[in-house]
Order: C-alpha cells, then structure tokens, then sequence
C-alpha cells in the first residue's frame, strides 16, 4: 500500500510539472510530433516547448535554438519578424533572390529598410519584350523603358528583325527593305506596333512600303538619333525612302522620329524622302513627324496628298531636288523647322487651319512658303531668308495663290539678298481671288527686289511692318513769303489718305502725291509757322 502511494505521488509530482512547466523530456533519437504534422527530429535529451515550432519544420541543436533549413509560410520575408527569430522589424534583411511577381516595389512593401527615394540596384534586368532607348540608360525610372514590337539592327551586311515578345530573329537577310517590309505587314494584321531601328545606315534597295492592312493601323517607327541612324536609298533605287499608299485603311498616328532620311539623289533621279498617298477609303491623320533630317531626296523630302492632322516639329529638310515640303493635310503645323536650300519652294501646302511657326526657311530656289486653297493659315515668326536662288526677280518670300482667306502673317524676318545681290521679287505676294481678310502685321522686310508687300486684289489689313510703312505723321515748317510745300511722306506706296492742320488759318489743301511725297497749298501765312500731317498708305 505505502509503495502504490509512492507510484501515484511521483506520477503526481510529474504531472503536475509538465502542466505547469509544460516541458517533457524527450530520449535521444526520439521523434516529436507537434500536432500539425509536423516532425522534430532531437540529437539529444534536452527540455522543448510542446507546440511553439508548429507551422515549420525545425531541428533543435545542442545549445534548444531552432535552425531552419527552408522557410516557406506564404508570408515572405515578413515571417522572420512574425516568429521572433531575432530579427525585427527595422532590421535589414539580405536575400539571395527574391521572386514573389511584385518586382522591385516588394522592398519597400516589405518595409525593410527600402525607401521609396533609395537607389536600388539590379544585377541584371529581363525586360523581355521591352528596351531601353539609349545607351547606357540602365537608370529605368528616370528613363521609362518603351514597347519595341520589332527592332531592327544590322552587323553592316545583314538586317535583323527581332521580336519584342519572344526575343527571336523573325526575319533577316541582306535586303533590308525586305526585312522592314516583312516587320511591318506582321503588325498591320495586328493593328498596331512600334519599330524601333539601331545605331548603323541601312541601304535601301527598295524603300520602305508601308503596306495598306485592310484595317485602322497604329505605327510607329524611331531610330537612335539623326546621327547614330541612317535610312539611305540605294543608287538606283528610284523610289521614295518612306512610302504608304492607302486605299481602304486608316493608317492613324503615324509616328516617325530620331534617324536620318538619305534621298541619295545624285544616284537616284526619282523618290520622296517620305510620300503618304490615299485614295478610296484609304487616309493617314494625327501624324508626328519629330527629329528626322531629310536630306537630298530627288524629288521633294515630304510629300503628301491628303491627310490630317500632320505635326511636324523640329525636322531638317535640305537639299531636296524639288519642294523642300509639300503637304496637303488639313489640320497642318509646322514648327521649328529648317527647310534649306530644295531647288523649287521651301514648303508649299494646301491646308486648312495651317500653322507655320518659328521656322528658318531659306535659301531654297523658288518660294520661301507657297500657300493655295490654305483656309485660316497662320504664319508667325519665321525667318524667310534669301529665297529664289537663281531665279532672280521671279519668286517671293511668301507667296499667296487663290482662296487663301484669313490668313494671319505676323512677326516674321523677309530678306530677300544673297551675299551682295537681292533674289527674292517680293516679301509677300497676294494673287487671285478669295483671299479676303488677311491680316500682315509687325514683319521685317529688307533687300528685296521689287517691294516688301504686294495686294494684287487688295482688301489686306497691314500695319506696323518694319520696311514697309503704311502710317506715318511729322510737321513741316512754312515761312511768310511761301505758298505751296513739298512734304516728304515715307510710306510704302503713294498715300490713300491725307491729313494736314496748319498752325495759322491758312486755308491749305493737298495739290497732288505720289509714292515718295505730296505737295500742299496755303495762303501766305505772313510769318514762320508750320503744318501737320498725317499719311496712311492702303495697299
């Protein structure tokens, strides 16, 4: 009886330190299980805490600290802290890789330690279907990376066109032309695409022909800059660099920008730099034509045929063997531009709701700017320099054809002299009809052949042009035996209106007048005094 007492009182003893305790001890080689299927494996008798490890797998080492040899609780990294394995919340922690579709962003999600202003650094970037468009931008949120459906490269005899998606070379081989072709008629099934060309020149035997998809087409075709990236035609090629011709699509938002167009034209006789042609269904609006040098086109550096909504901004046309531009597109704006030395106008257009604007335009061999059929034209602060080179007295700075309504011409510079002889006939030359409201204000007219402005029809609004004086007022002095006196006006052609007050009741009246002066006669005013004036001239 005494010894069953001593059995349950140790049995009592015992249980009563595991509860309260809540340690057991556990043989050598024993194997626990927690009670979340999970195991514990133990090298040696040593007290554990029943439970505490649930939810990982975890070997106790000589010294009870838990070792992990994988951790995966669908956490992330933010488990470490949760299970108070001496790592807290503002503490670093190291990864060798970390993929949980977040990217970057998961650092500073996981607040370790990342703000949003710190620089972090990649081994290496996948950017799979997309680029960065530079060298040495490996910055990528200064510089956002962009979308390449293609990229076109070349080794200097072969032409590369890479897909953007898959990484693969869909289609190469010698002739370029045929490669850009095969590119761009796999995004016209599509609907949209960019093309983006690599540093090198790329000889076009045969340009690049846009085709007609049969569909609304989005394109966009960028180089590496005009100096890095040339499209150049091959000798005898005799075809245009850029071409589309629609028939029954919309080709929309046409983007071409950042490489060089090399008409070739001293081995070429025929070709555009770039020609867009439509007909039937077929039409190309909202084009942006940015940072392209046209140069030596045969025939004109841009030509189109109806379109809408053209932007062209900061291109360089030279050289070209007719019009530097002639565009007919509605909705047109040409800024910041230079058109130079083409052998006929500088830019020609037929257009409604044009803008022309902060331009230099010169040297060409006809018209600086050549408007017909232009409604709303707005021509604002260009240089007009030193047109109709070699075709002396016969061509203008700006000349102005038939329905050409409410054209505004403000604050442009018209001179009209190569080296020591004037070229240019006229500054700006209205002819025919429906021309009606135009407004020629605050220009700059010098070294022109004939006149600055000429309203062959008249009804133009025009004042305050530096070079062609259309308002003027001074005084002139009449002494006591004198009864008539020339007056010297200063206007741009023979006065359309006279005003003079004498200071004496003289009686005056203006006997005649011409372009350089007027004559007035008065009653002898008996002592020195004088008469005021005021001419206007209206073309």
């Amino acid at each position: 009886m005494n010894d069953k007492r001593a059995v349950i009182f140790c049995l009592t003893v015992l249980l009563l330190a595991g509860t309260v305790v809540g340690y057991a001890a556990v043989p050598q080689s024993t194997v626990l299980t927690t009670g979340a299927g999970i195991t514990t494996y133990v090298g040696h008798y040593m007290n554990i805490t029943l439970g505490w490890y649930q939810g990982a797998t975890e070997r106790l080492d000589a010294g009870g600290n838990a070792v992990f040899t994988t951790v995966d609780t669908g956490q992330g990294a933010y488990e470490l802290y949760a299970m108070n394995q001496d790592v807290e919340s503002t503490d670093a922690v190291i990864f060798a890789s970390v993929d949980t579709g977040q990217g970057a962003n998961e650092l500073y999600d996981m607040d370790q330690n990342v703000l949003i202003t710190s620089d972090v650094n990649f081994s290496s970037v996948e950017a799979d279907q997309y680029f960065l468009n530079a060298v040495n931008k490996t910055d990528i949120f200064a510089f956002p990376i962009e979308t390449a459906s293609y990229t076109i490269s070349t080794d200097g005899t072969n032409y590369y066109a890479k897909n953007g998606t898959t990484g693969t070379i869909d289609y190469s081989g010698t002739d370029s032309s045929t490669v850009f072709v095969q590119a761009i008629t796999t995004l016209g099934v599509k609907g949209w695409g960019c093309i983006n060309i690599r540093e090198g020149v790329f000889e076009l035997p045969s340009g690049i022909l846009i085709p007609d998809p049969g569909q609304t087409f989005y394109l966009k075709i960028e180089g590496a800059g005009i100096a890095s990236t040339e499209l150049k035609l091959a000798d005898g090629a005799n075809c245009s660099v850029i071409k589309y011709n629609g028939t029954s699509s919309r080709l929309q938002w046409l983007t071409l920008r950042d490489f060089m167009i090399n008409g070739n034209k001293d081995n070429n006789d025929l070709g555009h730099g770039i020609e867009v042609t439509t007909s039937g269904g077929g039409d190309c609006i909202d084009v942006r034509i940015a940072d392209i040098y046209v140069l030596n086109a045969p025939e004109k550096g841009i030509y189109s045929t109806q379109a809408w909504g053209w932007n062209i901004d900061g291109i360089v046309i030279q050289g070209s063997g007719g019009d530097g531009a002639d565009i007919s597109a509605s909705h047109l704006r040409v800024v910041n531009s230079k058109l130079e030395t083409s052998g006929e106008d500088g830019l020609r257009c037929t257009s409604e709701n044009a803008i022309i604007a902060n331009n230099e335009i010169l040297g060409n061999g006809e018209n600086g700017i050549y408007l017909t059929s232009v409604v709303g034209a707005k021509i604002i602060g260009n240089s007009i320099l030193r047109n109709a080179i070699g075709n002396i007295n016969s061509y203008d700075g700006i000349r102005i054809m038939s329905n050409c309504p409410r054209t505004q011409i403000i604050g442009n510079q018209i001179d009209g002299i190569d080296g020591a002889t004037p070229t240019t006939r006229d500054g700006i030359y209205i002819h025919g009809v429906g021309n009606t409201g135009i407004v020629i204000v605050g220009n700059t007219f010098s070294n022109l052949v004939t006149a600055p402005i000429v309203d062959a029809m008249g009804g133009t609004t025009i004042g305050y042009n530096t070079g062609f004086i259309t308002e003027n007022t001074g005084s002139e002095p009449v002494y006591d035996t004198n009864t008539t006196v020339m007056i010297t006006h200063g206007l741009a052609g023979t006065p359309t209106s006279i005003t003079i007050t004498p200071s004496w009741d003289g009686s005056p009246f203006v006997a005649n007048s011409n372009a350089n002066n007027f004559n007035v006669t008065f009653t002898d005013p008996t002592a020195t005094k004088a008469i005021y004036w005021t001419a206007t001239y209206k073309p």
